[in-house]
């Protein structure tokens, strides 16, 4: 075969009919149906769909730990909290005793 016969070929190639109806795929359209509706639209997208569910699923689990860890925090927060407010209870009774010790 030469350069000019194979050049040729390709040519025809890509203007024969059957060329023609199953060109190169576009997600913009179906091949066969035009250029209306995406491959989505008329097949479905499941797998997609499938990918987008496990995602939502891990999603979920992610916030539902974030959920778990911020309700530790809030209760060591108010632990402290608690302890902080015992320490100014008991700085306050040591306060009124030095002064009555003081008056004394």
């Amino acid at each position: 075969m030469d350069i000019e016969h194979d050049e040729s070929f390709r040519l025809l190639s890509k203007n024969d009919s059957l060329a023609q109806v199953f060109e190169k795929e576009h997600s913009s359209r179906v091949p066969g149906i035009g250029s209306g509706p995406i491959p989505s639209q008329i097949f479905g997208s499941n797998s997609q769909q499938l990918g987008e569910g496990a995602q939502t699923q891990e999603t979920r689990k992610v916030l539902e730990e974030l959920k778990a860890e911020l309700t530790v925090e809030k209760l060591k927060r108010q632990a402290v909290e608690n302890e902080v407010a015992s320490e100014k209870v008991k700085r306050q009774k040591m306060e009124n005793v030095l002064r009555y010790l003081i008056q004394q």
